[in-house]
């Protein structure tokens, strides 16, 4: 019994720490992201599809660097949808369409905003 109550005595905090440190790793590239999604936004509504795809690109590097560890603890399919919502975006740029990059940059930090305010981990991206 003193065994197990060591054991939870280490293990919880443990799990707590990694949990906040998630959750503070989560919530910087998110904003990030986001800042440069926004920057995007702004450059597709004055009509600069080039600069908007360098920003673009920034901010899906900027995730794309941080996605092995969000992987851990965050949910796939919240990331999975973070990824669809950058193809999505990009492609939009792509066409030259401003309603479609819009509305894909939209849907872009709606995703970005889900994922950080999930705040939470799971189990099962482990086991």
């Amino acid at each position: 019994m003193r065994k197990k109550a060591i054991g939870l005595a280490i293990v919880v905090p443990l799990l707590l720490g990694l949990g906040i440190v998630d959750m503070a790793v989560t919530y910087r590239v998110t904003a990030e992201c986001a800042e440069i999604v926004m920057l995007a936004r702004d450059r597709i509504a004055a009509g600069d599809f080039a600069g908007a795809e360098q920003a673009l690109q920034a901010a899906k590097q900027r995730f794309d660097k941080s996605e092995p560890l969000l992987r851990i603890w965050e949910t796939h399919a919240d990331i999975d949808a973070v990824m669809l919502a950058f193809r999505c975006a990009s492609d939009g740029l792509s066409l030259r369409s401003a309603q479609l990059a819009l509305e894909h940059t939209s849907a872009l930090l709606q995703a970005l905003g889900h994922l950080d305010h999930q705040d939470d981990f799971s189990f099962l991206n482990i086991f």
